[in-house]
């Protein structure tokens, strides 16, 4: 995809797709798993992400998140509720969009999690069946437009290491498909 009118037409038919995939509605379940707990608490624990998801996106809509706020929080998407993941998921696709530090980061975090030197066997495991319980709770729509947006960053990308892990994501994601 080199032309710019292509990208454009690309990125205008994928938010299409996410809009129509994800409900607009105020999410109202727990953010993190440490909903609830006082800031003081919060700022003890060294918790400071949860505590900034927490006041970012308790009964919020997908579409009240700014792209400035996911930016701010791109690893945030880890630390939500599966509930939470699935709520505000589009809103970290969308950032995406127009920022590459987010979309890497996401293509990144739906690449298969393997064991190596970082990490080890027990803790990849764990991060897959966590990964897989939230895919297989979105709806079919939802895995699509999750599809589209992979397949647009693999399209788009320039650098190999991120375009290895697009194809990657691509490829998991797809064995989600109903």
């Amino acid at each position: 995809m080199t032309d710019v009118g292509d990208r454009k037409k690309a990125v205008d038919d994928l938010l299409v797709k996410i809009r129509a995939a994800y409900p607009d509605t105020a999410f109202s379940g727990s953010v993190t798993r440490v909903d609830g707990l006082p800031d003081e608490k919060l700022g003890e624990e060294e918790l400071d992400e949860e505590k900034a998801l927490y006041h970012g996106l308790r009964g919020k809509r997908w579409t009240d998140v700014d792209g400035s706020f996911v930016a701010s929080n791109v690893d945030g998407i880890s630390l939500l509720t599966d509930d939470a993941f699935t709520a505000f998921l589009p809103a970290w696709l969308i950032a995406a969009l127009g920022n590459n530090n987010v979309r890497e980061l996401l293509v990144y975090h739906f690449s298969p999690n393997l064991p190596d030197d970082q990490m080890s066997e027990s803790t990849a495991h764990q991060l897959s069946e966590r990964q897989d319980r939230r895919i297989r709770q979105l709806t079919s729509a939802q895995i699509e437009a999750l599809l589209a947006f992979l397949t647009y960053c693999f399209e788009v990308e320039t650098s190999e290491f991120i375009k290895r892990h697009a194809r990657k994501a691509v490829d998991y994601v797809t064995h989600f498909r109903r």
